[in-house]
């Protein structure tokens, strides 16, 4: 079994179980992509784990879907906002978007799809929609986490198919009485959308995999177990149960939490 947990608070509430898990566990190599990887280091790490090298476009929305037919991407609404002359991605969780105004959004987007033309779209979530078509094959694109909250310049898709459909997308949105309400309500507009998790369904999943955005409240993992905390700059992980009784003698302390989170 594997356990990723990722976007987890800071030392200061850590739950006592992690140092429980910590105190019987050998870690594993680090895993630290290039700041210029278009993914983040969750997702590179999930790549290894399904047997994909470092330079691999990871098809997250296909693995997501578990679809294999086709190749499929994640399309996700977002507020581009700009400052000092860049662009910046908003963090999703600031739009504050109910389903009720994702699906209106969605739905205006459709057209530009049609089925007709071998499209299939589905709505996942408020903040996370899926787009399929053999159009969207062996695209390198960046992920919406690493986008967020930093100039976009680097991350922007080269492909012109992708700019043409998004600045499409956003004249549809850019007067829609959705998005005036909005703004009279002190909310940012969902003026584009983000392109990424291209591609075909590749490599092997994992046999058991859980994943978990912030701490759970419990965690109990049997022995062989790797435990995987992510951050912005690395994954450490580390095998649960691998630390013997002389190794800890031998070896001093369990990595400490406040110094290994502080290094994520």
């Amino acid at each position: 079994m594997h356990c990723l947990i990722e976007g987890a608070p800071g030392a200061s509430t850590a739950p006592a179980w992690l140092g429980t898990l910590l105190a019987q566990a050998a870690e594993l190599p680090a895993c630290q992509p290039d700041p210029l990887d278009p993914h983040t280091p969750a997702e590179r790490w999930l790549g290894h784990l399904h047997g994909l090298p470092d330079e691999a476009a990871l098809p997250l929305a296909a693995w997501t879907l578990r679809e294999r037919s086709r190749p499929w991407c994640f399309v996700s609404p977002v507020h581009l906002q700009l400052e000092a002359a860049q662009v910046l991605a908003l963090p999703q969780q600031a739009l504050a978007l109910s389903e009720a105004d994702s699906r209106t959004l969605f739905a205006l987007m459709a057209p530009l799809f049609p089925a007709a033309e071998g499209w299939e779209l589905q709505w996942l979530s408020p903040l996370q929609w899926a787009l399929a078509h053999e159009q969207l094959d062996g695209l390198h694109l960046a992920s919406l986490r690493k986008a967020e909250g930093r100039p976009l310049t680097p991350w922007l898709p080269e492909d012109r198919r992708l700019r043409r459909w998004t600045n499409e997308v956003q004249m549809l949105w850019h007067e829609q009485p959705l998005n005036r309400a909005r703004l009279k309500a002190g909310l940012p507009a969902v003026n584009s959308i983000w392109w990424w998790g291209a591609g075909r369904f590749a490599g092997e999943p994992p046999e058991a995999l859980q994943q978990h955005e912030g701490w759970p409240t419990a965690l109990e993992l049997p022995a062989g177990s790797v435990l995987a905390l992510a951050g912005e700059r690395q994954v450490r992980s580390f095998e649960i149960g691998a630390r013997r009784w002389w190794q800890r003698l031998l070896g001093g302390r369990a990595p400490d939490a406040a110094t290994l989170l502080a290094s994520l």
